[in-house]
């Protein structure tokens, strides 16, 4: 105890009465030996909160990290899934506008040969022919 000092160490007994030989021996020990003993043990609480709060942080980085992987591959996927509907719609509409052209070019007016002429005058006379 020479490294602690001598003074406030030791031991004593507290008698159960006063004039009494029996009593409850105890150690001495200075208050701020004993402080130690409470600021280690403080020190030890704080100690356990902050790892906890760390595995918690921990995990929430691997949860953040698994969503952004998330994340990055659904937007993989839309980029595909929107190239594939763009790449279908210019498909159906090269093919609406094909068949449309090609409806176009068709001609409205269709001329009748001269033997059809010839063929509807000649029926509208014996027609006229008729009805006078």
């Amino acid at each position: 105890m020479a490294e602690l000092g001598s003074a406030a160490w030791g031991l004593t007994t507290l008698a159960f009465e006063d004039g009494d030989t029996l009593g409850l021996e105890y150690l001495l020990v200075p208050a701020w030996f004993a402080e130690t003993f409470v600021i280690d043990h403080a020190n030890a609480t704080s100690w356990r909160a902050q790892k906890d709060r760390l595995l918690e942080v921990d995990s929430l980085r691997l949860v953040v990290a698994t969503l952004q992987d998330s994340v990055l591959r659904l937007e993989a996927a839309n980029a595909a899934a929107y190239a594939m509907g763009y790449d279908a719609a210019s498909v159906s509409y090269q093919d609406l506008s094909r068949r449309y052209i090609a409806e176009l070019e068709k001609p409205r007016i269709r001329l009748p040969s001269l033997v059809g002429l010839v063929g509807a005058a000649g029926a509208g006379l014996v027609v006229g022919r008729v009805i006078r």
